[in-house]
Protein backbone atom coordinates (compact mmCIF):
# COMPACT_ATOMS: atom_id res chain seq x y z
CA UNK A 1 0.00 0.00 0.00
CA UNK A 2 0.89 3.53 -0.69
CA UNK A 3 1.23 6.12 2.29
CA UNK A 4 0.27 9.65 1.57
CA UNK A 5 2.09 12.12 2.71
CA UNK A 6 0.68 14.31 6.18
CA UNK A 7 -0.74 17.34 5.97
CA UNK A 8 1.67 20.58 6.34
CA UNK A 9 0.58 20.60 9.97
CA UNK A 10 1.74 17.33 10.67
CA UNK A 11 4.93 17.02 12.87
CA UNK A 12 6.01 13.05 11.04
CA UNK A 13 9.61 13.27 9.56
CA UNK A 14 8.56 12.53 6.17
CA UNK A 15 6.46 15.51 5.96
CA UNK A 16 8.81 17.85 7.73
CA UNK A 17 11.08 18.38 4.79
CA UNK A 18 8.99 19.69 2.48
CA UNK A 19 7.43 21.69 4.60
CA UNK A 20 8.95 25.51 4.67
CA UNK A 21 8.37 28.01 6.64
CA UNK A 22 9.09 32.11 5.61
CA UNK A 23 9.51 34.29 8.86
CA UNK A 24 10.63 37.13 5.63
CA UNK A 25 8.40 38.47 2.67
CA UNK A 26 9.04 35.99 -0.65
CA UNK A 27 10.71 38.92 -2.64
CA UNK A 28 13.59 39.27 -0.10
CA UNK A 29 13.85 35.61 0.42
CA UNK A 30 14.18 35.32 -3.33
CA UNK A 31 16.75 37.95 -3.56
CA UNK A 32 19.00 36.56 -0.83
CA UNK A 33 18.91 32.91 -2.63
CA UNK A 34 19.59 33.95 -5.47
CA UNK A 35 22.29 36.15 -3.90
CA UNK A 36 23.58 33.17 -2.39
CA UNK A 37 23.56 30.87 -5.23
CA UNK A 38 26.17 33.56 -6.76
CA UNK A 39 28.57 32.57 -3.90
CA UNK A 40 28.41 28.78 -4.30
CA UNK A 41 28.55 28.20 -0.32
CA UNK A 42 26.41 27.92 2.17
CA UNK A 43 24.50 30.21 4.55
CA UNK A 44 26.84 29.46 7.18
CA UNK A 45 30.22 29.62 5.06
CA UNK A 46 28.79 33.02 3.71
CA UNK A 47 28.27 34.20 7.26
CA UNK A 48 32.21 32.99 8.39
CA UNK A 49 33.61 34.59 5.34
CA UNK A 50 31.86 37.96 6.14
CA UNK A 51 33.38 37.86 9.54
CA UNK A 52 36.42 36.96 7.98
CA UNK A 53 36.33 40.05 6.19
CA UNK A 54 35.39 42.02 8.63
CA UNK A 55 37.83 40.95 11.31
CA UNK A 56 40.93 40.09 8.91
CA UNK A 57 40.38 42.53 5.72
CA UNK A 58 40.22 39.42 3.38
CA UNK A 59 37.54 36.85 2.10
CA UNK A 60 36.60 34.35 -0.93
CA UNK A 61 34.11 37.15 -2.02
CA UNK A 62 34.54 39.67 -4.48
CA UNK A 63 34.24 43.54 -3.56
CA UNK A 64 30.94 42.91 -5.72
CA UNK A 65 29.25 39.74 -3.76
CA UNK A 66 30.25 41.84 -0.43
CA UNK A 67 27.92 44.81 -1.55
CA UNK A 68 25.72 42.88 -2.76
CA UNK A 69 25.08 40.93 0.88
CA UNK A 70 25.37 44.22 2.63
CA UNK A 71 22.61 45.71 0.50
CA UNK A 72 20.96 42.49 1.87
CA UNK A 73 21.30 42.58 5.43
CA UNK A 74 18.72 41.87 7.57
CA UNK A 75 17.16 45.34 8.65
CA UNK A 76 16.51 45.96 12.44
CA UNK A 77 12.79 44.85 12.07
CA UNK A 78 13.71 41.48 10.26
CA UNK A 79 16.49 40.98 12.77
CA UNK A 80 14.02 40.82 15.73
CA UNK A 81 11.70 38.58 13.27
CA UNK A 82 14.44 36.36 12.71
CA UNK A 83 15.50 35.70 16.50
CA UNK A 84 12.64 35.36 17.64
CA UNK A 85 11.67 32.02 15.53
CA UNK A 86 11.96 29.32 17.05
CA UNK A 87 11.54 26.57 14.72
CA UNK A 88 14.31 24.63 13.19
CA UNK A 89 16.57 26.46 11.08
CA UNK A 90 16.29 24.26 8.58
CA UNK A 91 12.64 24.66 8.22
CA UNK A 92 13.63 28.30 6.66
CA UNK A 93 14.28 28.62 2.94
CA UNK A 94 17.78 28.72 2.24
CA UNK A 95 17.82 33.19 1.79
CA UNK A 96 16.34 32.73 5.19
CA UNK A 97 19.07 30.55 6.52
CA UNK A 98 21.46 33.19 5.84
CA UNK A 99 19.55 35.85 7.22
CA UNK A 100 19.23 34.11 10.20
CA UNK A 101 22.83 33.79 9.65
CA UNK A 102 23.79 37.09 9.43
CA UNK A 103 20.97 38.32 12.11
CA UNK A 104 23.40 36.41 14.97
CA UNK A 105 26.10 38.77 14.48
CA UNK A 106 26.17 41.84 16.58
CA UNK A 107 26.39 45.07 15.45
CA UNK A 108 26.73 43.80 11.68
CA UNK A 109 25.11 47.01 10.34
CA UNK A 110 27.99 49.28 11.92
CA UNK A 111 30.53 46.71 11.46
CA UNK A 112 29.57 46.77 7.44
CA UNK A 113 30.09 50.82 7.62
CA UNK A 114 33.25 50.51 9.30
CA UNK A 115 34.77 48.47 7.10
CA UNK A 116 33.14 50.18 3.39
CA UNK A 117 34.80 53.52 4.62
CA UNK A 118 38.16 51.82 5.41
CA UNK A 119 38.16 50.31 1.89
CA UNK A 120 36.89 52.89 0.19
CA UNK A 121 39.10 55.44 2.26
CA UNK A 122 42.39 53.88 2.42
CA UNK A 123 43.22 53.88 -1.59
CA UNK A 124 42.80 57.47 -1.29
CA UNK A 125 45.46 57.83 1.15
CA UNK A 126 48.30 55.82 -0.96
CA UNK A 127 47.34 58.02 -3.61
CA UNK A 128 47.15 61.66 -2.39
CA UNK A 129 50.58 63.50 -2.98
CA UNK A 130 52.61 64.60 0.13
Amino acid sequence: STQRAAPAKSTSASSAAAVRHNILPLKKINNVSVLLKNFKMSPKQVKEELLRLLCEGTCAMSEDQVDNLILQFPTEEERKELLGYTGAVSELYEGEQLMMELALIPNLDQKATVFKLMRDFEPKILVSPQ
